[in-house]
């Protein structure tokens, strides 16, 4: 979805993290260019300079539990990658090693192998924060490259939307995508409905503009911190 933020100041085009959306941005980009002096700028959330498992992680912890005006109410999907800094964790079949652990009631996994080497892991389930396979995962320096959440609004009736961010690239951490699936809204009885419900779309074009700038400000930190330890990391030289 195309979309266009005008301001005051200056207008800004929201575009998806794909090779048509790149296309469109460049096109955009050379026209308006050859049409005026303007610096135009081209802003992607890309963490593929942060390293770090943990960090990585960070950056979709803080995006679902720190959304603006809102409490995080579930985590439902998560996927996860192998940190490519770390040892393979290979997977046998016909024992009950350490992979075993990789289980839990309640939380489906679906896992994604290669040469029988764990690449990457989806868990589907309910508050899936707090299970303890995703605690494995993560000391074994898995790292999240997609996440379903559902946030309780701070907003008259406090709908619960579920919102959903990833990486196109999970490897590199690229690509990034992010979407306002659906919300769950008070009846006037003031009990929630059953189920989730399309999101009107003057509604939705707000979550996603929030969305939007929560994200980059998240990876902004996340990026700085991580310059930030590396710089403080690196052996300090001088003379007497």
């Amino acid at each position: 979805m195309v979309r266009f933020d005008v301001r005051s100041d200056k207008t800004i085009l929201v575009l998806p993290a794909t090779t048509k959306g790149r296309e469109i941005a460049t096109a955009f980009q050379n026209r308006l260019s050859a049409a005026r002096q303007d610096e135009i700028k081209v802003r992607e959330i890309d963490l593929s300079s942060v390293l770090d498992s943990n960090s990585r992680s960070a950056f979709f912890t803080n995006l679902s539990s720190n959304y603006p005006d809102a409490t995080l109410s579930d985590v439902t999907r998560i996927k996860m990658q192998a940190s490519a800094g770390d040892l393979p964790v290979e997977v046998d079949e016909d024992e009950d090693g350490d992979d075993a652990l990789l289980s839990e009631a309640e939380v489906e996994a679906f896992e994604e192998t290669a040469g029988g080497v764990l690449q990457a892991i989806s868990l589907a389930g309910s508050q899936l924060f707090g299970t303890s396979i995703f605690q494995q995962l993560r000391k074994r320096n898995f790292f999240i490259t997609s996440l379903t959440w559902r946030s309780r609004l701070n907003d008259v009736g406090n709908p619960v939307v579920e919102f959903n961010a990833e990486f196109e690239d999970a490897e590199n951490c690229q690509l990034f995508r992010y979407s306002a699936n659906a919300w769950k809204v008070r009846r006037l009885t003031g009990e929630y409905q059953e189920s989730f419900s399309p999101i009107p779309p003057a509604e939705r074009s707000n979550f996603l503009s929030h969305l939007y700038a929560h994200a980059a400000a998240c990876a902004v930190a996340v990026v700085e911190s991580s310059v930030s330890q590396a710089t403080s990391s690196s052996p300090q030289t001088g003379g007497n």
